[in-house]
Formats: C-alpha cells, structure tokens, sequence
C-alpha cells in the first residue's frame, strides 16, 4: 500500500526550505548576542528574571540552527512562535508600536510569528534533517476489515456472499 509522504514535497520543499534558512540565521543573529550574555542581555532595566533571559536566548540562537538544518522543526517553530507572542505582548504592544513605521514596530515579531505558524502546520519539507530521519519510519496503516465490498459506482455496501 502506498504511504504519501507527511512532508511538503517538489518546488513548495525548496520554497519552505529557502524560507527555514533565511529566518534561521535571522534567529542566529538575534540570538547570538544574547547567547554570549545570557542572564543579562537586557542590561539593569530588565524587565525579565535571568532564567528567562537564558531561555529567550537558546530558544532564538539554537532555534535558529534548528530551523535551517530542518532539525526537530516544528519544535523549534512552536518554542520561537512562543518568543514572538511574549516579544509581542510584553514590548511592542504595552509600547504602543505601530504595524509599520519606524523604529519599534509590530511588522517583524509578526511576520517571525506567522513563520512559525505556517511551519508547524506544513513541516519543514523533504529537504529537511526531520524528512531524513524519519523516513520510511512511518508505518503503513492495515486496511480496514470490512463486511463486504463497496460498489464503486454507487458507493453502497454489499454483502458478502458464501462461496458453496
């Protein structure tokens, strides 16, 4: 019995996989600086405990490294998704950011956000770590056991007879 693929597969592969990339170093980026200072790359103002801190930061450098390599995706897509709706909710909306504009906006934890979201309902694709590893993982569901035969052009159910 033929199993598709659970993974986004053909030119949308290398459009989501373009895409991993691209907001994975983004996420590096972000996360590097803090990475380096973990506990107090807010400075004194900080407005997060340093166990936060530490955790904003992995989430955003090692997320990032997971979201190029296609690695363990959707985990990495659902922790960043988190770090955006707390960008969102804890700085840029109390601040008053406009959707566009300059400096502080609300456009790019959004756009992070909305990343995220179309990553963990699509998957990474086949050009992924995770279509790698668990390839040919996924086991053939048996076909269900049935009373009889469907009648393909009108769809009913009929019986099955006893062969004599």
């Amino acid at each position: 019995m033929f199993t598709p693929s659970p993974y986004v597969q053909g030119r949308a592969a290398l459009g989501i996989a373009l895409l991993r990339v691209l907001v994975g170093v983004a996420f590096m980026f972000h996360g590097y600086p803090k990475i380096v200072s973990p506990t107090d790359w807010m400075g004194p103002d900080g407005f997060l405990s340093p166990g936060m801190q530490a955790l904003v930061a992995v989430v955003e450098f090692v997320g990032g490294i997971m979201l190029i390599a296609g690695f363990f995706t959707r985990i990495a897509a659902f922790f960043i998704a988190c770090d955006m709706i707390g960008a969102l909710g804890l700085v840029e909306i109390p601040r008053g950011s406009p959707f566009v504009g300059v400096g502080h906006t609300l456009e790019p934890a959004l756009l992070y956000l909305f990343t995220m979201v179309l990553l963990l309902l699509a998957g990474p694709g086949t050009l992924s770590v995770d279509a790698s590893m668990w390839a040919g993982r996924r086991r053939a569901r048996p076909a269900p056991k049935s009373a009889g035969t469907v009648d393909t052009v009108t769809e009913t159910k009929r019986p099955e007879t006893p062969v004599a």
